[in-house]
């Protein structure tokens, strides 16, 4: 279990894109696993403004299966930004 620390500078959306990309890919029992542990209640909305960025994507049922998740939940994949050739880069 991660515990907020309370020195920490960074907002909480900062941690939780850090934790997306360390994880690379997460189930929605994830995310909001982690909302609980970290007091972020409203991670998972968190996370549809990153789709909506860009900076994750949700996979489809198929991609999700392919992948080795056996769940009905959502599954996301963290894709980050923009590196320097202007080209997505996606965490494998």
């Amino acid at each position: 279990m991660q515990t907020a620390d309370l020195f920490d500078k960074t907002t909480k959306a900062e941690r939780l894109e850090k934790w997306c990309a360390q994880k690379g890919f997460f189930t929605k029992i994830d995310l909001t696993q982690y909302g609980l542990d970290n007091f972020y209640i409203s991670a998972w909305r968190r996370v549809d403004e990153f789709v909506q960025a860009g900076k994750v994507r949700r996979l489809s049922k198929e991609e999700a299966a392919f992948r080795g998740f056996r769940t009905k939940c959502a599954v996301y994949c963290y894709v980050g930004s923009e590196d320097k050739n202007g080209t997505d880069r996606l965490l494998l």
